[in-house]
């Protein structure tokens, strides 16, 4: 029976399908309130339903996963609920990562640590490949813009691509911040055009 349901959480997780995940965790958890497995995927579930204070509090609360280092999925839910600073001590715990490194710029953003945000997403940016390239290099754009137009930090633009109407009103927002308003005109037009091609793109 649990090897059977434990497949169908499997699927619905590889799917998306966390909110139809969830209930199959608490079925197991039903039976067996000390399984861990089951507890980290209902935590999981949580999360990726926007269920950050729950997810919190299972892990807080939870016997079996007190002892467990859910340092980044701690953080996470922390982060989630604006706890910034809280957020940065669970992160201080855990084991560097990729996406330790994600969230603790995220962090650093919100708390208009500008700098220290374009210092961890130009590393990320430069080592990094893989799906979510375009996002990284929008958020370093954006660190970048926020840092030029209130820290009064100028940091040199790295020749990040203008290829999304994110990159690209980014790059106008920078141009602006350094006073260079022909840049930032020509940027925001090109910004436009990108945004209006990809709604026309995604109408049926």
């Amino acid at each position: 029976y649990q090897r059977r349901v434990r497949a169908q959480i499997q699927k619905f997780g590889q799917d998306g399908l966390f909110n139809k995940a969830l209930p199959l965790c608490v079925e197991i958890l039903k039976r067996n309130p000390k399984d861990v497995d089951a507890l980290k995927c209902k935590v999981v579930c949580l999360m990726k339903s926007d269920k950050c204070k729950e997810a919190y509090h299972v892990m807080s609360t939870d016997k079996e996963l007190k002892n467990i280092p859910m340092w980044f999925e701690r953080a996470y839910c922390l982060y989630r609920q604006g706890k910034l600073e809280d957020a940065i001590s669970e992160l201080n715990n855990a084991e560097a990562s990729p996406k330790v490194d994600e969230l603790l710029a995220q962090i650093y953003y919100k708390l208009e640590n500008y700098e220290g945000a374009v210092g961890i997403y130009k590393t990320l940016v430069k080592n990094i490949v893989d799906s979510n390239t375009n996002e990284r290099e929008t958020n370093l754009a954006a660190s970048l813009a926020s840092s030029a137009a209130f820290s009064c930090k100028t940091q040199k633009w790295p020749g990040l691509r203008e290829s999304t109407y994110e990159l690209s009103y980014n790059s106008a927002c920078y141009s602006l911040a350094t006073g260079d308003i022909k840049a930032a005109r020509s940027k925001l037009d090109k910004a436009t055009n990108l945004c209006m091609q990809e709604f026309e793109e995604d109408d049926p």
